[in-house]
């Protein structure tokens, strides 16, 4: 974990019924800071409104800014150079979305200069994974292959009518910087095949996290009944020889597991992506409106 750390902190943060504490790895060490502020009868409390903007500032106030004060990053960086924090939170505060936290109206004037901090979060084996892999591959080896689906009429599922519109604004922007355009089959053989040789991958439609088989969580296409697009799937390919940039998964749910019993594992459709060799994944905690997806996009 120290080397895994080279890049920046890690925190693991661990809530239990006795305490609540930050693990701040760096490449130099390990420290220990307790979260006074936090509870696990609070985190069930805040549960209810996830999305909430009070929500998001309280993630800001309680773990966020303690953790950048221990870290030492209480100013503005020189040269506008924001660090990176990557966030390992475990039990019940996986539901919440960390990167998404904010500063409220009241603390602005004080902790404002640090709104711009990059966070993410992920979990501590993906980490490692990942920075076990080459850093970089040959440019003459690189893909230029953007792998787009665009599942608008799933079946037996919902209408998307702004699916189509979202990844045909994503290929406009790809066109602009050399990047190729391929649509494979919404099938999960043409799917998997086409991922062989993809740069980007971009996904507009249903997702489905399973209640109790986390493993069997998809992405429906066409031959979702008998052949499902699953995290099992997922974790069954290697794309690391090419490293593809990014997986951008425009579903509901991507990141999301409802079974209580495995929650620390973290077994998802973005950590699968992520596992298979994608340096960067995009996904859900939640469910999201089709229209809301191409507001983003753009």
């Amino acid at each position: 974990m120290l080397e895994a750390a080279r890049p920046g902190p890690i925190v693991v943060l661990n809530v239990s019924s006795y305490r609540c504490d930050a693990l701040l790895i760096e490449h130099s060490g390990i420290r220990l800071l307790e979260l006074s502020r936090l509870s696990q009868e609070v985190l069930v409390d805040y549960i209810q409104g996830l999305e909430t903007l009070d929500t998001l500032a309280w993630l800001w106030d309680t773990i966020v800014r303690p953790v950048l004060d221990a870290l030492g990053f209480t100013g503005p960086p020189p040269r506008r150079q924001w660090p990176h924090v990557w966030w390992v939170p475990t039990g019940i505060l996986i539901r919440f979305s960390l990167p998404c936290s904010r500063i409220s109206s009241e603390a602005h004037r004080r902790d404002g200069h640090r709104s711009g901090c990059l966070i993410l979060h992920l979990v501590s084996q993906a980490i490692i994974h990942s920075r076990r892999r080459p850093q970089q591959v040959p440019a003459a080896e690189e893909s230029r292959n953007i792998v787009v689906v665009a599942m608008q009429n799933a079946p037996k599922q919902g209408l998307l009518k702004h699916a189509s519109d979202e990844v045909d604004l994503i290929v406009a922007v790809c066109k602009s910087m050399g990047l190729l355009r391929h649509r494979p089959r919404p099938r999960k053989t043409d799917v998997l095949s086409a991922l062989e040789a993809c740069r980007i991958f971009h996904f507009a439609g249903h997702g489905s996290t399973h209640p109790t088989e986390p493993l069997q969580s998809q992405l429906l296409l066409d031959d979702w009944g008998p052949e499902p697009f699953t995290v099992a799937s997922l974790l069954e390919t290697n794309l690391t020889s090419q490293r593809p940039l990014l997986a951008y998964l425009s579903a509901c749910g991507t990141n999301q597991m409802l079974d209580e019993g495995s929650i620390d594992e973290r077994i998802h459709l973005v950590n699968a992506c992520q596992l298979a060799g994608f340096c960067h994944v995009v996904g859900t905690l939640w469910s999201v409106e089709d229209g809301l997806c191409v507001d983003m996009r753009e």
